[in-house]
């Protein structure tokens, strides 16, 4: 923590009392108001400044501050991350935040720790002008998307890596919490056309997920009737 700045006058008169009146620095601090390190400190200012009692009567206020608290070179900036940069990247299946750190501190070892990056990427989001604003209502609507990253399983027949789709609901209940579910489902032939397969494991996909959401809302309108 950085000592406390003494008024040019309470200095003065430290120094005036210990150089001419040669008092102890108990006797300092009693009639000046300060404690005895704060008495100490000073002292050792001047004594590092080199000042002595001719010189101090000789100077202004003015230069003896800036002799006693020399104003300190300021470090190195830090070196920003690329935000617009960060943006895009975290778009992509799989990429965090995280990662991006890890990234960005490779290239620069001298930067910025997890928490500071991650919250001047927040200011840096909030700064980037108008934003289409979403009233969301408590079991109002549900919000569903095929994840990037798509997970797999080994056909234990033949040991084939199948990949499927995994598609995932958000849905707004009612204590006002989200909730998710997700669904797997096998990707299509992918033989170009329109692939009807494709289209109705999506459709089964949904079906599935907004049943389990309807039953899911019935049970909790179920047990908040029963508190009442």
């Amino acid at each position: 923590m950085p000592a406390e700045r003494l008024s040019m006058r309470k200095t003065r008169e430290i120094l005036r009392q210990k150089w001419v009146l040669e008092r102890s620095h108990r006797e300092v601090a009693a009639s000046v108001g300060l404690s005895v390190g704060a008495v100490s400190a000073t002292l050792k200012r001047a004594t590092e400044a080199q000042l002595d009692r001719a010189g101090l009567e000789a100077m202004s206020d003015d230069a003896l501050e800036t002799l006693l608290y020399p104003v300190k070179a300021s470090t190195a900036a830090r070196p920003q991350p690329v935000f617009p940069y960060i943006h895009v990247e975290r778009k992509k299946p799989g990429v965090t935040l995280e990662l991006l750190h890890l990234e960005y501190i490779e290239q620069h070892p001298s930067g910025y720790r997890y928490t500071q990056f991650c919250e001047l990427y927040r200011l840096w989001l909030s700064q980037r002008g108008l934003v289409m604003r979403h009233e969301h209502y408590a079991g109002d609507k549900a919000f569903v998307d095929y994840a990037g990253k798509k997970p797999h399983f080994v056909d234990p027949a033949t040991g084939e890596i199948i990949e499927v789709e995994s598609r995932s609901t958000f849905l707004q209940r009612v204590e006002r919490s989200s909730g998710r579910s997700t669904i797997f489902v096998l990707k299509g032939s992918g033989s170009g056309g329109t692939d009807f397969q494709s289209a109705s494991m999506a459709l089964d996909a949904s079906v599935k997920i907004y049943s389990y959401r309807v039953d899911a809302v019935h049970q909790a309108t179920f047990q908040v009737g029963l508190s009442i």
